[in-house]
Formats: structure tokens, sequence, C-alpha cells
């Protein structure tokens, strides 16, 4: 004999944690606001 147990919950907590894992890969695709990318410069100084 075979008990089926169905817990909502736990479902929940899979879900959150693909939720989060799918966010960070977002995160990580954009490019402009990635940590220890390389930064334009604004001003372009002449050279004299």
């Amino acid at each position: 004999m075979v008990r089926v147990w169905f817990k909502p919950y736990v479902t929940l907590i899979w879900l959150g944690a693909l939720l989060m894992s799918g966010a960070g890969l977002l995160s990580l695709s954009y490019r402009r606001l990635r940590f220890g990318a390389p930064q334009p410069s604004a001003v372009k100084v002449a050279a004299q």
C-alpha cells in the first residue's frame, strides 16, 4: 500500500525558488547594470 501526500505549500516553495533563479538570470542578462562592467565616458577631452 502506498500513500500519496499532496502538500500545496511545498509546491509554493519550489515555485518561489524557480522565480528567484529566473530573476537572477534576468538580472545577469542586463549588461548595463552588471557589477564591474566598464562605464562609458560622458565627456570627451580634446587633446592639445
